[in-house]
């Protein structure tokens, strides 16, 4: 009687098409940022019930109502991608899970990004400068330095700064997500950055309050 072979595929060929050091990555935790700050729950509504009463210039309307939807989004997408990291311990290997925990940090990576760009640019307006209390500069760099790499991957490629055979630009390690000519955004970072944003979406909205009183 023949017997069929069942093809076990090793370390060699999860990390050649899929992501380095898929093979012994088994998730990672992430602290509890759902109550960083006691009112993130309510920055956007309390700046929309507060336009119903008060003038808020141009300009200076729009871009906080951009910086605290972002924010907002940006803590969102921390809760999701650190549900998935958590859950990814109890399916290793799994490559529908693991391309998922890349959508939703590619995610993340976007929407704290973003939101950093339009603190810069209302600090701009207010003529200060940024208070680093929770994330360094340097953090801050290395995070727009990987939300520039998810927006051009052609260009990236083009410029062969992908180094064959890796599949993605970005993976997961032990110490944070990876990146072959970029380096390495710590986990640790990731909360220190969520923090950062925290203290200046409030602060935008404070200043707001006082400008207006």
């Amino acid at each position: 009687m023949e017997t069929t072979a069942v093809w076990s595929p090793g370390d060699a060929f999860y990390e050649t098409h899929f992501a380095p050091q898929i093979s012994w990555f088994t998730g990672a935790e992430l602290p509890d940022l759902s109550h960083a700050h006691p009112e993130q729950r309510y920055w956007l509504k309390n700046f929309l019930l507060n336009q119903i009463t008060h003038r808020v210039p141009r300009g200076v309307r729009e871009l906080t109502f951009a910086q605290l939807r972002k924010s907002h989004a940006a803590f969102n997408a921390y809760a999701e991608l650190r549900s998935a990291l958590g859950e990814y311990g109890t399916h290793p290997r799994s490559v529908n899970k693991y391309m998922a925990l890349l959508d939703r940090a590619e995610i993340w990576l976007t929407f704290t990004a973003q939101a950093f760009e339009l603190s810069d640019a209302l600090h701009k307006l207010a003529k200060q400068g940024r208070e680093h209390t929770h994330a360094s500069p340097q953090e801050l760099t290395r995070l727009r330095s990987f939300y520039v790499a998810s927006k051009h991957v052609p260009a990236m490629v083009a410029g062969a700064q992908f180094r064959f055979p890796d599949p993605t630009i970005f993976w997961f390690n032990a110490e944070g997500l990876k990146t072959r000519h970029r380096g390495l955004l710590l986990y640790g970072s990731f909360a220190h950055l969520l923090r950062q944003l925290a203290q200046e979406a409030e602060s935008f909205a404070s200043y707001i309050r006082a400008a207006q009183q």
